[in-house]
Order: C-alpha cells, then structure tokens, then sequence
C-alpha cells in the first residue's frame, strides 16, 4: 500500500473517528471495500427504544402488504419498501398503523414547487395552442381544457413525495448513520485524493488499477 492511499485513508479515519486494523487494511482494493470498512467499523448498537420503532415499523408494513417481516432490514432502502406509485397512501396506511402502537413516523417531504410549476407549463402550453389557433370554436377550448385536466390528472397519480432525509430503514429510525450517506462521503473523499470527478467512483472502482492511486 503506497503513501496515497495511506494518507487517504487516514484522512478517511479522522473524518468518521475511526481506526482501520491492519489486518483490514491489506483487504481493502475496491471502493466499496473501503465504504464497507467504515459503515461496518462506526456502526454503533441500535438503541432500544429506536429498535422497538423499528420493528413496529416492521409489522406495520407487513400489514399492509403482506411483505415477510424478515425481508424488511434496517439497510433496506425506503424506495424498494415504498415504491413511486402509491407512495403517499402507503406510507399514511403504515403512519396510521404505527400512530396506535405510540410510534411517530414523520411525513413524506412534498415537492409542491415542482408540482406547481408542472401545473403552470401546463397551462402556459395549452393557452399557446388555443392563442395561436385561428379562430378557435367551442371545440378548440373543450380540448385544450380536457387536455390540461388530463395532465393534472397525470400528475396527481404519478406525483411521488420525497421520504424525510432518510434513503433506509435505518436513517428513518436513526438506528446508524444512513449507509449510503457514508459511503458518499466516502467516494467523495477517494475521489478527491484520485483527483478524478465524484462521479468516477463506484463501488466497483479499483483503487490501484482505475484510480492509479500510489502510481
């Protein structure tokens, strides 16, 4: 392991309090190698009362959809749990069923602005078409408005909140710190040591042979 990857590293370790043991380090090839490391490494134990949110959570969702408990893990990410289409009325079934058991689960972030925005194109388009029609009858104005009810229709069925600040289970109930928040961050800082775009690093990425860190 060359003086790149070792100040990197350290960098890595001041950055989340953390110190990698030796007989990890030599492991350590890939991106993800190293993101595994961390999260694994600055895990801390769940505390009791967030686990026992947890796994009421865990119930409520299989309540409701008849998911096996077991499939449900802290890293399993919301939006595989929560999928775009019916989004909102699961999560207000499983609020609804948690708020009986005393468990607080905080509300999907709304996206109004873009929504509104959506809206107004919507309508900017369908005045420009009716504005520039020569002579527009009954007809022309019956379309243009069907046409605008049906992309706010389109919108109302489609349109998919964002979760709270959270990707997991996990960072929903502040069991850990959110795993993929970490291993950002942690491609972040190889990226940044490799002197490559953020984008460039995957879990995938070989730190030697792709990033030519110690080259």
């Amino acid at each position: 392991m060359g003086l790149d990857t070792v100040e990197m590293l350290m960098d890595i370790e001041d950055e989340f309090s953390i110190k990698i043991p030796e007989e990890r380090l030599a492991t350590l090839r890939t991106a993800g190698d190293v993101a595994r490391a961390v999260i694994e490494l600055r895990r801390p134990a769940p505390d009791p009362a967030r686990e026992k949110d947890f796994l009421a959570f865990r119930r409520a969702l299989s309540a409701e959809t008849g998911m096996d408990e077991e499939a449900i893990a802290p890293e399993t990410r919301l939006a595989d749990l929560f999928p775009w289409h019916g989004r909102a009325r699961r999560w207000r079934r499983v609020h609804d069923l948690l708020t009986r058991e005393g468990v607080e689960l905080p509300p999907l972030q709304s996206h109004r602005s873009y929504l509104a925005g959506t809206v107004m194109f919507g309508i900017v388009c369908a005045l420009c078409i009716l504005l520039t029609t020569k002579h527009p009858g009954p007809a022309v104005w019956v379309a243009g408005l069907a046409g605008l009810l049906l992309v706010v229709g389109a919108l109302r069925h489609t349109y998919s909140p964002g979760f709270p600040k959270a990707e997991t289970v996990a960072g929903l109930f502040n069991l850990w710190p959110d795993d993929r928040a970490v291993e950002r961050r942690v491609f972040e800082m190889i990226a940044r040591a490799a002197r490559v775009p953020p984008e460039r690093v995957t879990p995938q990425t070989r730190l030697v042979d792709d990033l030519r860190l110690d080259a």
